[in-house]
């Protein structure tokens, strides 16, 4: 492997430990030692990340860059963040979905309004605004087909469109694989569909994340009381749900 490598990165990796760490990302990341990891994905591929990684690190919310290349492949470079992922954690629900809530909670109780950031929309936002506007077209039949053969859930059937707000910073792939612990911290890792956006979105795929782990949905109520009802849009993250379902293009 290091023989394919960039000089530049060759350099700063030195001798270190090789461990495949890649998950469902389309990326392939490596734990070089204990302090270093390495992401190489497609050209271009990860420079939204490494410039949103480069940003947060200013706020203490994520890991230092080292080193971005773009070259016949995107090589991403960042210290290591410290811990595990909360996956470890699916033998104790109850302390899983406390430390999972109130980590969501409070990355979206940052002000970051008048920081640089302010200007960045999350990917994933955007995407979702896409996917309204397919819902929200204006050919009765097409839509009528579109409800045909995705039919919307009894809890937002008569309820009207949800309006996805930009008001949060949001992590945008808040999944438990994308967030570590360990005594003192959390730390949030894969910054590459962060921006503003909408809680819903973040809540939706959290709750995605731990009924896909825990094997069950029976935790839901007790991760987003964790997160706090205060902030729980029910009807809203329907939507977000519904609108996963649809088809892209």
């Amino acid at each position: 492997m290091m023989e394919n490598l960039p000089h530049s990165v060759k350099e700063l990796i030195g001798d270190r430990d090789w461990t495949d760490m890649s998950c469902h990302s389309q990326a392939t990341v490596y734990a070089l030692g204990e302090d270093l990891f390495l992401k190489i994905g497609a050209k271009g591929s990860l420079q939204a990340e490494a410039n949103m990684t480069a940003l947060l690190a200013q706020e203490n919310l994520a890991v230092q860059v080292l080193l971005y290349l773009s070259e016949d492949k995107d090589y991403l470079l960042t210290e290591a963040a410290r811990g595990q992922t909360l996956t470890t954690l699916t033998d104790n629900p109850d302390l899983l979905c406390h430390l999972y809530g109130r980590a969501l909670r409070q990355l979206h109780d940052r002000q970051l309004h008048d920081h640089q950031l302010s200007a960045e929309l999350s990917p994933q936002h955007t995407e979702y605004l896409e996917l309204y506007k397919k819902f929200n077209i204006e050919h009765a039949t097409e839509r009528e087909y579109l409800l045909e053969r995705y039919p919307l859930p009894a809890s937002i059937k008569d309820a009207p469109p949800c309006e996805l707000s930009a008001n949060i910073f949001i992590h945008g792939d808040a999944c438990l694989p994308n967030i570590l612990h360990d005594a003192r911290t959390i730390t949030f890792i894969d910054w590459g569909q962060a921006g503003f956006g909408d809680a819903a979105i973040d809540l939706y795929w959290a709750i995605w994340s731990l009924a896909y782990n825990l094997h069950t949905e029976e935790y839901t109520d007790l991760f987003l009381a964790s997160y706090g009802w205060d902030r729980v849009d029910e009807e809203k993250i329907a939507w977000i749900s519904w609108l996963s379902a649809l088809p892209e293009g």
